[in-house]
């Protein structure tokens, strides 16, 4: 009879999972555009930090206020979205996020939790 898997079997899974994603041609694009980034437009890469903070704000604001703060967001960093440095940075961090949600929604799926995280906090097995 085989041997139920623990949670060290787990975290030793995930491990070699972060291996592999490593390894692929996404986040070694992602690397080198961040590194370029970094390295090479300081300010740039600084500002990148203070956009990221107020983007996660900006999706957690209060939805009464999302439109008005969108449009001034917006605003403040057009210009700035369109530098080529930037642009590619955020193009390899985006397919880097959606490479690891992937991953993320295969677990959440196989487990059946996903029920758990819909709006109707259903539950139950997703099997039925």
């Amino acid at each position: 009879m085989e041997q139920p898997a623990t949670e060290e079997d787990v975290n030793r899974v995930t491990e070699q999972i972060l291996d592999i994603i490593k390894k692929t041609e996404t986040y070694n694009t992602y690397l080198f555009y961040s590194r370029r980034l970094k390295n090479n437009f300081p300010a740039l890469y600084e500002r990148m930090k203070v956009f990221a903070k107020e983007a996660r704000e900006l999706a957690n604001a209060p939805e009464s206020e999302i439109m008005d703060r969108t449009d001034a967001f917006r605003e403040k960093y057009d210009d700035f979205l369109d530098k080529e440095a930037v642009d590619c940075f955020m193009r390899s961090e985006m397919a880097l996020v959606r490479m690891v949600q992937k991953v993320s929604t295969r677990v959440v799926n196989a487990m059946g939790i996903e029920n758990f995280l819909s709006d109707d906090g259903d539950g139950g097995d997703s099997s039925s």
